[in-house]
């Protein structure tokens, strides 16, 4: 690499902008149901346990700690990301979707390797997760994806119309469990952060949320009485019990497996 291109890699570390040492780095994210893009405005047949359709209403996600090769750091971007922490939006409030009309499907990052194992957490860092989000900076200063002080987070928002519940079954993920004192000193039982390592990134590739794996073995047209709509990752909720095994992670008594719900395509 020649001086004039280091400079250039470097250049965002040099006016301030918060970054790890090494070069830039830019992860392409991408949300689908199989094969088809994750839209507002679209309908997706064949999902879940009843072979619902379904509609999105709102997709978005919080991701932090991403690494290439066991290091790099989160580059500070408003309004998108800071903290090492990035939010991916893929809703732009057309058709039924409730969000916002922005969308961000990319982070950028700094690492030492360009390519290689890539490995992130879909969640907010327990450090940040309990603080009051009005004195946080963007992308941590979003209301609609805050629970409270005590939970926390949603570390994921799905929202979906569906035929058998057309006011909206939800797949809500962020901590639970969770008590103490507001303002950072709450203590959750359940952190349900995903640990995502997925091997042979690079640039020209994109990291896929597959959407209708993540609720391939739950009942998206049926919510069991006295709980939230859907999964809002309650332990003893039965619509948590196929998402949470998509994801990876431990549910009552079922303990963590392997995620399936993210993957690499190359171009």
């Amino acid at each position: 690499m020649s001086s004039t291109v280091r400079t250039l890699a470097f250049l965002p570390c040099l006016l301030g902008v918060a970054c790890s040492s090494g070069q830039p780095v830019e992860v392409r994210f991408a949300a689908r149901f199989g094969d088809a893009d994750a839209a507002c405005g679209s309908t997706y047949d064949a999902i879940g346990t009843t072979a619902s359709s379904v509609e999105l209403l709102d997709l978005r996600a919080y991701i932090s700690g991403l690494k290439i090769d066991g290091a790099g750091t989160i580059d500070a971007e408003e309004p998108w990301q800071s903290q090492d922490v990035a939010l991916l939006d893929f809703e732009d409030k057309t058709g039924a979707c409730t969000g916002n009309a922005d969308l961000r499907a990319v982070v950028r990052a700094h690492a030492r390797a360009d390519s290689g194992t890539l490995e992130f957490d879909l969640g907010v860092p327990e450090s940040l997760n309990h603080l009051d989000p009005a004195k946080l900076t963007s992308p941590l200063n979003v209301s609609s994806m805050f629970w409270g002080w005590t939970a926390g987070f949603r570390f994921l928002k799905l929202d979906l119309a569906t035929t058998g519940q057309p006011a909206g079954w939800v797949v809500h993920i962020g901590s639970s469990g969770c008590a103490g004192v507001t303002g950072g000193n709450a203590a959750c039982v359940e952190p349900n952060r995903v640990h995502v390592t997925l091997e042979g990134w690079t640039p020209d590739s994109t990291v896929v949320m597959d959407l209708s794996k993540l609720v391939a073995g739950a009942d998206v047209d049926t919510n069991t009485e006295n709980t939230g709509p859907g999964c809002m990752s309650e332990p003893n909720d039965p619509e948590c019990v196929g998402v949470f095994e998509a994801l990876g992670l431990p549910l009552g008594d079922a303990p963590a497996g392997e995620q399936t719900v993210f993957s690499v395509e190359a171009p």
